[in-house]
């Protein structure tokens, strides 16, 4: 059995892979990496101060673009806001569980993250 720490640790680590991972949007994968995030907050804050601000080339897959319009390019926006908060919350909720006792494996804590995605 690991120790506190090193569950706290681990339960951090596999957070930040969740929170980088990505999802599915209405069919269209969203990538949540650092990079990812920073290009679409910058089109979000052009979507929500524009209202006719679009993208007309947004690559979500090798030689697929799509043209996002403002509509969107928000809804992707608050998305990726819901979806990285929902990472943060659960693993607050594991910690919890951690510090509680409740959880004391690594194999524990990859399985409270899992349908996170």
């Amino acid at each position: 059995m690991a120790d506190t720490a090193t569950l706290l640790s681990w339960a951090a680590a596999i957070r930040k892979q969740k929170e980088a991972g990505g999802f599915d949007l209405a069919g269209m994968r969203i990538e949540t990496d650092p990079e990812s995030r920073a290009v679409l907050t910058a089109a979000y804050v052009q979507a929500r101060q524009n209202p006719g601000f679009s993208i007309s080339n947004w690559k979500i897959a090798d030689g697929v673009y799509v043209t996002l319009s403002n509509e969107a390019i928000i809804a992707a926006g608050d998305a990726v806001t819901a979806y990285v908060q929902a990472c943060f919350d659960r693993n607050r909720e594991i910690d919890e569980l951690i510090l509680s006792g409740a959880i004391t494996t690594h194999e524990q804590i990859v399985a409270a993250f899992e349908d996170l995605s």
